[in-house]
């Protein structure tokens, strides 16, 4: 026999497990089971914007006669990516103890550049030089890792910044604090964070021979590219034909094959169809509460893989924080409780 507490347990504790699919420094894909929709909305918001990293957040220009005006190439070093593996060596800039600025919470950077030759000079981001022990402008490629900083690894190009002219210039210096994405966009370490259910399809093979061919054709053109494929029945083909049109329809049968589940996007066009023409048990399409399959974009800052891991501590410590707020407020409502009850009683 279970207890009334060990019940509720059993009925709504849950144990999140996480399926990768896919994965490489900029890309992650997996399947997240066993937990509601909010939880994975969590994770979602989590990785959008509460994971820290580093911006460039204040630009001193000491020269600049680029055509670009100093706002414009402001924002653009806002929005280049800082190496952001150490970030929890940095103090947030509003909790370090420092009068203005120290080491500890921010990092310094320099940009001095002037075009001496006759050619358009395009600025990037391997232009920038750190100062002192500052993170490098770093940038995580699918399948190699590399530090693009130095020039002679250089493989593609940069991040532009602004185009030079023969004689014109550009100096600055650079002053990057650690934030999340919730406070501004340019600290979020991902481009895209998204989520759907899973269906699971599950096609009637009983019913494949009842339905006639031009219907698993108008299904097949109705649904989401991807989800169905058609296939010529092998068992049932005729010696000789060698395309599929109406002419040759009756003799040979198509079958309707389930492709890529993820495809679908729960629209109702498909049970409609299925419903207008009577073939409602043909497919049955059941949405699982419990799962739901991720698609993360990085833009450079951290890997992805490091990007969930994160998430997932942040979430950790605030659902403790929250608990042992909770612990706190209930110790503080039976004390004041027992207090007034004690009271009464002594009037």
């Amino acid at each position: 026999m279970y207890t009334a507490d060990q019940q509720i347990q059993a009925r709504y504790v849950q144990y999140p497990k996480i399926e990768v699919v896919e994965l490489s420094q900029n890309f992650l894909s997996f399947y997240l089971r066993d937990c509601d929709v909010s939880i994975a909305n969590a994770l979602r918001r989590v990785m959008i914007g509460e994971v820290p990293t580093l911006a460039i957040d204040i630009v001193t220009i000491s020269e600049n006669t680029t055509c670009l005006q100093d706002e414009i190439i402001t924002h653009r070093l806002g929005l280049i990516p800082i190496d952001s593996t150490n970030c929890e060596n940095f103090k947030y800039k509003h909790l370090c103890t420092c009068v203005d600025s120290c080491a500890e919470c921010q990092a310094r950077y320099s940009i001095d550049m002037t075009v001496t030759g006759n050619s358009v000079y395009n600025l990037t981001h391997y232009d920038i030089s750190p100062i002192g022990n500052a993170p490098p402008i770093r940038i995580f490629h699918d399948g190699t890792f590399q530090n693009l900083i130095n020039r002679q690894c250089k493989t593609e190009p940069g991040i532009l910044i602004a185009k030079l002219s023969p004689g014109s210039s550009f100096k600055a210096e650079l002053q990057a604090i650690k934030g999340i994405g919730s406070i501004h966009t340019k600290w979020s370490p991902v481009g895209t964070a998204t989520f759907q259910n899973v269906a699971e399809i599950t096609i009637n093979k009983d019913m494949q021979r009842s339905i006639p061919n031009n219907l698993k054709i108008e299904l097949y053109n109705k649904s989401p590219r991807g989800l169905f494929s058609l296939i010529v029945n092998i068992s049932k083909k005729i010696a000789g034909i060698d395309e599929l049109s109406r002419d040759n329809e009756k003799l040979y049968d198509l079958d309707l094959v389930l492709n890529d589940p993820l495809c679908y996007n729960f629209d109702d066009d498909i049970k409609q169809f299925l419903k207008k023409h009577k073939i409602t048990d043909f497919i049955k399409i059941v949405k699982k509460d419990n799962e739901f399959f991720f698609t993360v974009e990085c833009v450079g800052q951290l890997k992805a893989i490091e990007v969930l891991k994160q998430s997932i501590d942040t979430i950790r410590r605030k659902i403790s924080e929250t608990y042992e707020s909770f612990l706190d407020n209930s110790a503080t409502i039976t004390t004041l409780n027992i207090t007034k009850q004690t009271s009464l009683k002594l009037d």
